[in-house]
């Protein structure tokens, strides 16, 4: 189980997905937490005929600083 984790959830190409975790990044910083386990991307819709079409939700468990 985990307790706390940031979510987000990302449209299109996976050519993009790395700023849809730098947004995941730059919510820990701003929110005094650090990452705590693994990452996870669940592919929620995945058209075949093109990545412009998929879903993906990016989690990220998190622990407070404080």
């Amino acid at each position: 189980a985990i307790e706390d984790a940031v979510t987000l959830v990302h449209l299109g190409s996976m050519a993009t997905i790395g700023e849809s975790w730098q947004a995941i990044g730059g919510w820990l910083g701003d929110n005094d937490a650090e990452p705590s386990g693994a990452c996870r991307e669940l592919y929620l819709e995945t058209p075949t005929d093109s990545q412009d079409g998929w879903v993906t939700e990016l989690q990220q468990p998190f622990v407070r600083r404080t």
